[in-house]
């Protein structure tokens, strides 16, 4: 295709004065690849052919000698056998080898005609970007070459006729598949429509701008270049003119004024041009819908015609005609009766002209009311025509005419299901999407699903869109229950896959509605149904999404089980993989599920205990087979995923080596072991990315799951080596960094990293580890260190921070009874306490320290007495809290010299409830009483 240009076509040429530049905004506007659903069409009411430009010949005498001898014909014979690459390949080397501006000026002219040939055969998402290259090109040439003027306004011409091609070809993509005689001019505003109106604008800018510079520098100017440069743009204007009119970027009534150009210039065209402006003013009539006048020029065109292409022209604009009104027997008949000369089988249009032939045929045969055998023959006779032509063609054809042909391939699947008023009403309904008119669409759904069969698959069909532009317009409900009739519907008609394909898009209204509405009914409903379509649609692709969408929903408060689904989703894309013949690639989305399983596993450590432990490692090893067949083998078909795959890898070896402090095993773990552990977890770090817990914002899903991974395996590994050091009784500044970064996490990850690491003294106190008291206090540096949120945070963050506090209290407790430390304890209840708690939260507190049995000296600093006696007032006597609460009454009054009321409180208790509750409990006040007596 060439290399694009930098520079914009749109911009003035240099060797402009500066009163001729003009700013023009760029042409930006991308044509995205053609919609394919069947049923789309544009209101564009006029189908023609293309308006070949009017190519009337500069004077070029003097540049014509310094071509070699038979090169414009070679060019042109590559053209003309369809080799427009090769073509534009020969073109772009002579022009680099010439050496004169005016050779130079007359390849690049040779270059654009091949452009103009290439642009046939570029899709519908490429065109934009060749149409703005291939134009650039003249721009960059007169910048970098500085040709003369005369040159300068010939490649300026060639330029605009070259952009009126580009129109012509949006226009032709824009226009309808059947004829609309009542909205002769009304189109939808498609890609198509808006970017033909974009070139015509910028070229009817360019074309005035051209041609004040002629006027200006009209001495300077071969009198015949002038003179053939103005009536090429006369004709360019006119080409304009008709493409903006079919475009509906200007009034119909335009047409009046598009006949009195053409008429001015057929008065003023020279012989060679006459059959072109005919053929114009015949395709003005056809826009008008003048069917009679058309007729007369369409003859008198016809008559002009000198050459087989221009007799192929006519007959092609001759079709168009019958077939817009209602007369494709008669079209047909005119392909069979063309002479052999014009080998019409060569023609990709004419082929394109039959195929919308047997559609009308075959609508016009649907819409007969009589069930005749006669009639079902016919039905059944375009059908056998119809098919073969259009497989054909689409092995055949590329670009412009192979979207045509699908477009009308479309049209025909639709009117077989649900004959022509309903394709229409189809199309209509896609219009009104494709403009974002959904809740119109919506309800013209809903009137043409009144009218079909019922139980049908078409009706299937429409119920499903109808749920679609419920969910487009967030009305969860409605479409919930359109896509539960879709999946019945199709259900009744046996198709699987699209009943899968309606489930799980109810599943996603399910799972929105539980956004907006969080309540336990909408949460059980949409688990339910994620539960029941992976059992109903085990084989269905539709099972890959439901399987992630169950795992996010349990990969908080069931990580092991989310495991497991992402797992399924794996090994489902696998096998589909396999029974194509097909191999897994490592893409992103592979990658994503990968890092997703990684650190669920990871995550499970650090939630649950150590009954989970077989299974995690159960889990662990599918994972290892799993990376093992993917990450090592696979080939790589993303640029991102080569980057990724060994520091996935990695990342993986990390997670393995944390498995050895994860309480797997009831032995300690050898220092010898643990310093060469140390040593693999320091040479995996050194590969990982710097500041992996710190890394940006993610862009996409992989890179954020990578992330989340990455920040994983990075706190494992510091916490091996922390672990390590401490295990080996080293002081505490030889893993200083590591301390740090693991300090300023995130709390989630901060509360995870205590998990896993409580996991190892918990438990143990029986038989305590060397390194069990300097383990416990970093677990409680961890835990207590401050968050690193903005001080600014909302009242829900505040609460939830409470809740977090309150939760880790038993953990804190336990953990500075290990540490010795109680006045870590202190200081959390101190901090704890002096927000405000609620009612719930004062009971949960109180009922944490009754049910922890905290020694004295524990929460005598940190709670208050006024504190406790609220508490003990609160309660009823025999309960927990009031036991715990008269307790630390009793501490209290002791530690203040007051020993007399603390034997009170103390009887008082022992005479209503003598047990204490429990044992620790009644040891711990036996103990008080023991230490008040002996300093009585």
């Amino acid at each position: 295709m060439g290399k694009r240009s930098s520079s914009k076509w749109w911009e003035a040429p240099p060797n402009l004065p500066p009163a001729f530049h003009f700013p023009l905004s760029a042409l930006s506007i991308t044509v995205p690849a053609t919609v394919t659903l069947p049923g789309m069409w544009q209101r564009l009411t006029i189908f023609f052919l293309f308006l070949p430009i009017f190519a009337a010949v500069f004077p070029r005498e003097v540049a014509a000698q310094e071509l070699s001898d038979g090169e414009p014909e070679f060019v042109l014979q590559l053209r003309r056998r369809g080799l427009t690459e090769l073509a534009e390949t020969h073109c772009r080397q002579q022009l680099a080898a010439s050496t004169s501006a005016q050779l130079k000026t007359r390849w690049q002219l040779m270059l654009t005609d091949c452009h103009e040939d290439h642009l046939w055969s570029v899709s519908s998402a490429q065109r934009a970007d060749y149409v703005t290259m291939a134009a650039s090109q003249i721009t960059d040439f007169i910048r970098e070459h500085k040709p003369g003027r005369n040159e300068d306004v010939e490649l300026q011409v060639r330029q605009i006729e070259f952009l009126c091609v580009a129109a012509r070809i949006e226009c032709l993509q824009a226009s309808p598949i059947v004829s609309d005689p009542d909205r002769t001019y009304a189109v939808r505003v498609t890609s198509h429509v808006e970017f033909g109106r974009e070139v015509c604008r910028q070229a009817r800018e360019l074309l005035t701008i051209l041609q004040k510079q002629i006027e200006q520098y009209r001495k300077e100017l071969d009198q015949d270049v002038v003179r053939v440069a103005r009536y090429r743009l006369r004709c360019a204007e006119a080409d304009l003119l008709l493409s903006q009119i079919l475009l509906g970027a200007v009034p119909a009534d335009s047409l009046a004024e598009l006949q009195t150009q053409g008429e001015q210039l057929l008065r003023s065209s020279g012989e060679p041009d006459r059959f072109r402006v005919r053929r114009m003013m015949a395709e003005v009539m056809l826009a008008s819908r003048d069917f009679v006048a058309f007729e007369l020029r369409q003859k008198n065109a016809a008559a002009e015609a000198r050459t087989s292409d221009e007799r192929l022209s006519a007959l092609t604009l001759q079709m168009q005609a019958m077939l817009l009104q209602g007369q494709p027997s008669e079209a047909l008949q005119l392909m069979l009766d063309a002479p052999a000369e014009l080998e019409i089988m060569l023609s990709p249009e004419v082929q394109v002209l039959k195929l919308q032939a047997l559609l009308q045929l075959n609508e016009l045969l649907h819409q007969l009311t009589d069930d005749t055998k006669e009639r079902r023959d016919s039905l059944q006779k375009t059908v056998d025509e119809f098919l073969p032509l259009q497989r054909r063609l689409q092995s055949q054809l590329t670009g412009v005419w192979a979207d045509r042909a699908r477009r009308i391939g479309q049209r025909f699947d639709s009117v077989q299901k649900v004959g022509p008023d309903g394709a229409t009403a189809m199309e209509s309904i896609t219009d009104q999407m494709a403009a974002g008119q959904f809740k119109e669409a919506h309800a013209a759904l809903i009137a043409l699903a009144a009218k079909l069969p019922t139980n049908s698959m078409m009706a299937a069909n429409v119920q499903l869109q109808a749920g679609d532009l419920s969910i487009k317009q967030q009305e969860w409900t409605t479409a919930i229950t359109e896509l539960q009739q879709a999946a019945e519907l199709f259900e009744t008609q046996k198709a699987i896959d699209r009943q899968s394909a309606a489930d799980l898009l109810r599943i996603f209204a399910l799972g929105q509605l539980w956004n907006t509405q969080p309540d336990k009914a909408s949460l059980d409903q949409y688990r339910s149904a994620l539960d029941h379509h992976i059992q109903q649609f085990a084989e269905q692709q539709s099972v890959v999404s439901a399987h992630e969408w169950r795992a996010r929903l349990l990969r908080e408060q069931e990580p092991l089980s989310a495991a497991r689904d992402v797992i399924a989703a794996i090994r489902f894309t696998q096998k589909a993989a396999e029974a194509k013949g097909t191999a897994v690639t490592v893409s992103a989305d592979e990658l994503r599920r990968l890092c997703v399983l990684a650190e669920l596993i990871l995550s499970d450590a650090g939630t649950s205990s150590s009954q989970h432990v077989e299974e995690r490692i159960e889990l662990q090893t599918e994972f290892d087979q799993l990376a093992a067949v993917v990450l090592p083998t696979r080939p790589v078909t993303e640029n991102s995923a080569t980057a990724n795959r060994d520091f996935v890898r990695q990342l993986f070896d990390a997670y393995l080596l944390g498995r050895v402090f994860w309480k797997s095993t009831s032995t300690s773990t050898p220092p010898a072991d643990l310093k060469e552990v140390a040593q693999q977890a320091t040479a995996i770090l050194s590969t990982m990315p710097p500041n992996a817990s710190t890394q940006t914002a993610p862009k996409n899903d992989a890179q954020a799951e990578l992330q989340r991974l990455t920040i994983r395996a990075d706190a494992i590994l510091r916490c091996i080596r922390i672990l390590a050091s401490i295990r080996r009784l080293e002081a505490e500044t030889a893993t200083g960094e590591d301390r740090r970064i693991l300090a300023s996490l995130a709390e989630n990850h901060r509360d995870w990293l205590a998990t896993i690491l409580q996991n190892q003294i918990l438990g143990t106190t029986d038989k305590p580890e060397p390194g069990d008291r300097a383990l416990a206090s970093f677990v409680l540096t961890l835990i207590t260190a401050k968050p690193t949120t903005p001080s600014s945070v909302s009242a829900a963050d505040t609460a939830q921070t409470l809740e977090r506090q309150l939760d880790q209290l038993p953990v804190v407790l336990s953990l500075t009874a290990i540490a010795e430390q109680p006045a870590i304890a202190n200081v959390y209840l101190q901090k704890l306490t002096s927000q405000p708690l609620t009612e719930a939260q004062t009971q949960k507190l109180a009922t944490t320290l009754a049910e922890s049995g905290s020694p004295s000296g524990i929460g005598v600093a940190g709670l208050g007495r006024d504190f406790w006696l609220k508490l003990q007032k609160q309660s009823r006597p025999g309960q927990t809290v009031w036991f715990e609460a008269s307790l630390q009454l009793a501490i209290l009054e002791h530690n203040a010299g007051a020993k007399k009321e603390a034997l009170r409180i103390l009887g008082v208790v022992e005479v209503l409830h003598p047990e204490w509750g429990n044992a620790q409990r009644k040891q711990r006040a036996a103990a008080l009483r023991a230490e008040l007596e002996k300093t009585r």
